[in-house]
């Protein structure tokens, strides 16, 4: 070893984020578990989560199968699985609502404060599919000031701010209506009279004229018309519309052509009539009620197809949703648009919305269509509205709107529809996973997750692989079965991105990968992750639904049916409450491998290394220390103290883990450091790793790093040669 003189204590700016490239200097970290970045660029515990006060009242058992369970008799759990959860701030932010899924039932938060007489969460949907694994998650999207809901398996919903839940538009067109018309006199009966006589026998306006239009001299031409109805939901979305009608027609006709008729049944008292006079008006009757959400029934007619055309044109909306009696006297010049075909709103797995439109995508049995609605109204969708972003029909994996441009994905490439009928193609090999994994970083940056790591668009178009550093993680830590099923959101506090993944070897999404915009750390809090999302409002909480993956699952009932329940929660990141004890866990820095150059040619010695902390916990940490490449521990210390001398400050009585309420004062934490005995020789490389094994019962630890320093020397005077083995050595 090196003496003083040779000796010179070396500096390093804790790296904020992981890497793992073994040619690189020290820059970024091995692993960052459990820690987040400060405002001041230290890293601290997480603290929390806290659990939503949610009562489980929310969920199926009664208070004799809790107790026969062993259930937690803490309130704020639900015996759902969980699915989703999703907070937006509507009317223009002046309405707030969570939304969440266990199980079969869609919730609406109500804000209890917990206890017996709290009351249960709005149940807003009932009986909704519940796999154990979904194909995909559930997908929200805000528009017009209501949240659109779908699963990819039952019908999509549309949510007022209010929890008032209904279809989004129609999924059946109607039945085409029933139609009335004049018809001809039977032949026998044809001399007494005139050719519209029967059936709906009205005088009226519809029918084209003959070339002489005026007096006795009037004639009614043959014609044909057909009919068409349409439903109105109370959000203005119309259904397709209905199968066409029966054909209703008119004869031809002379005006006063009975003049010279006696029978008391015929019209002789008719002479000097003119054509407006003649019978040719139609009834129209639809096939009973409309469904509950019909706010009215447009009525479409055909002009006479004899002589114009067969286009269906607008001709009376009538409110309400009872059977509809429409009595027809509009002439063809009284119509008014020619229709724009409709199609039923599908299924679908993947939405969002762009300038004022839904977008939906895989549409189970055509997954590589994409629709979009009409502007304004998300349950109305033109029938020639429509694309296939891939010409193969690739399944459409998300859908995004970013800076203006419209985005379509699927696992190998990414789409432009800005132009919708031509689709331009902005990446090969390059696609999206899962569609819950995007979101947009305050610098505009688009995030998602891909096959293979995580890609970000700028403003500009421009993709980038973002998740370099955190490859090997992608590649060995990660279950790459469960990728579509990852959830992101942003913490708007801090601007990082994180998303929930499955490790490998787990099915559960309890591993998140967080991402500032440069760095990149992880958390793992015992907690399965179905869903993520963000207050759109001034608390900016960071709320995730779940299950203690480690602390309460998999309960069986004693009451003979064999029943399992996984207790689920709705949670808050980074806030504690006295009344929830989160799940164990590992708080972890470990460092890179780090040489004495970037080849690691030249040999190391170290003497001691330093730890840079700040005022966090009355208690200790673990030091491990690494030497030439093996995770095998080199040396290992569990006494390292989380808190710096007292020094007649009283700092240590007043710390987490010793304060007494109503006696400790606050403080700003001190900068202090700590010497660590390392004593490695002749080392090519070397790391290190500080630990904190978290117990429950909130007794998880804090810790709060501002740097570290080390006291290195070259063990044989920066030679190479003194290091590498020859070609032969053991």
């Amino acid at each position: 070893m090196a003496g003083p003189a040779q000796q010179q204590p070396q500096s390093i700016v804790i790296p904020p984020g992981e890497g793992r490239q073994t040619y690189e200097s020290t820059a970024l970290a091995w692993k960052i578990q459990n820690l987040e970045t400060t405002l001041d660029g230290t890293l601290k515990s997480v603290t929390g989560p806290a659990a939503l006060r949610i009562t489980r009242r929310a969920g199926s058992l009664n208070a004799g199968d809790v107790a026969a369970a062993g259930a937690p008799t803490t309130q704020y759990w639900n015996t759902g699985r969980p699915h989703s959860i999703f907070h937006a701030g509507l009317q223009s932010g002046s309405a707030s609502i969570l939304l969440y899924r266990f199980g079969s039932k869609l919730y609406r938060f109500l804000g209890s404060h917990g206890g017996s007489a709290a009351p249960a969460d709005e149940v807003i949907l009932t009986g909704l599919s519940d796999p154990a694994v979904p194909l995909y998650p559930d997908q929200y999207v805000t528009m017009n000031g209501q949240v659109i809901w779908t699963n990819g398996v039952d019908r999509a919903q549309i949510i007022t701010y209010d929890g008032t839940a209904g279809d989004l538009g129609y999924s059946k067109k109607p039945s085409a209506p029933q139609v009335f018309h004049p018809a001809k006199p039977s032949f026998e009966q044809s001399f007494l009279y005139f050719p519209n006589a029967w059936g709906y026998s009205w005088p009226g306006r519809i029918g084209t004229p003959g070339d002489i239009l005026a007096g006795r001299e009037g004639a009614l031409l043959a014609g044909r018309w057909y009919y068409y109805v349409q439903y109105e939901d109370s959000y203005g979305n119309l259904s397709a519309f209905s199968a066409r009608s029966e054909a209703v027609q008119l004869s031809s006709n002379q005006a006063d052509p009975f003049s010279g008729a006696t029978d008391k049944k015929d019209v002789s008292n008719q002479e000097g009539s003119e054509i407006d006079d003649l019978t040719r008006r139609f009834l129209l009757k639809t096939a009973g009620d409309a469904p509950p959400q019909t706010a009215a029934v447009h009525v479409y007619r055909t002009p006479d197809t004899f002589h114009v055309d067969a286009t269906p044109r607008f001709l009376a909306r009538i409110p309400g949703k009872s059977q509809v009696v429409f009595d027809d006297n509009y002439s063809d010049t009284e119509l008014s648009d020619p229709w724009k075909p409709t199609v039923d709103v599908p299924i679908f797995r993947v939405a969002c919305a762009h300038q004022g439109r839904l977008i939906i995508g895989n549409i189970p049995g055509d997954t590589g269509l994409v629709r979009r609605s009409e502007p304004g109204f998300a349950g109305t969708f033109g029938e020639a509205e429509f694309v296939y972003p891939d010409t193969s029909g690739s399944e459409i994996t998300a859908l995004a709107s970013h800076g203006g441009l419209l985005l379509a994905f699927t696992e190998s490439c990414v789409y432009s529809l800005s132009d919708f009928a031509n689709p331009t193609p902005l990446t090969r090999g390059i696609g999206c996973t899962a569609p819950r994994s995007i979101q947009s970083l305050r610098n505009g940056t688009l995030v998602w997750l891909g096959r293979d790591g995580f890609y970000g668009m700028t403003m500009t178009g421009a993709v980038t692989r973002v998740s370099a550093a955190i490859d090997k993680v992608m590649r060995r830590e990660i279950n790459r079965s469960m990728l579509r099923l990852a959830v992101s959101t942003v913490d708007a506090e801090t601007g990082e991105y994180r998303c929930a993944l499955t490790p490998a070897g787990s099915i559960y999404n309890r591993l998140l990968m967080c991402f500032d915009g440069t760095f990149w750390r992880r958390l793992d809090m015992g907690i399965h992750f179905a869903d993520l999302t963000t207050t759109d409002d001034w608390r900016q909480y960071v709320v995730g639904i779940g299950t203690d993956v480690e602390k309460e699952s998999d309960v069986t009932l004693t009451d003979g049916t064999g029943t399992e329940l996984d207790f689920s929660r709705v949670f808050v990141l980074g806030h504690e409450t006295k009344d929830y004890a989160p799940p164990s866990r590992q708080v972890v820095y470990r460092s890179a491998w780090m040489k004495s150059s970037a080849d690691g040619l030249t040999p190391t010695n170290v003497r001691s290394m330093y730890i840079g902390l700040l005022d966090a916990w009355n208690g200790t940490a673990t030091i491990r220390i690494y030497r030439n490449g093996s995770w095998k521990r080199h040396v290992a210390m569990d006494d390292l103290r989380l808190i710096g001398p007292d020094d007649g400050s009283a700092i240590v009585t007043d710390i987490a883990g010793a304060a007494v309420i109503g006696a400790a004062s606050a403080h700003e934490p001190r900068l202090y450091w700590r010497e660590v005995p390392v004593d490695i020789r002749n080392a090519n490389s070397w790391a290190f790793e500080v630990v904190i094994e978290g117990e429950p019962l909130r007794d998880l630890g804090r810790i709060h790093i501002a740097a570290f320093a080390f006291d290195i020397s070259l063990a044989s005077g920066g030679s190479p040669r003194g290091r590498v083995p020859r070609r032969n050595d053991q």
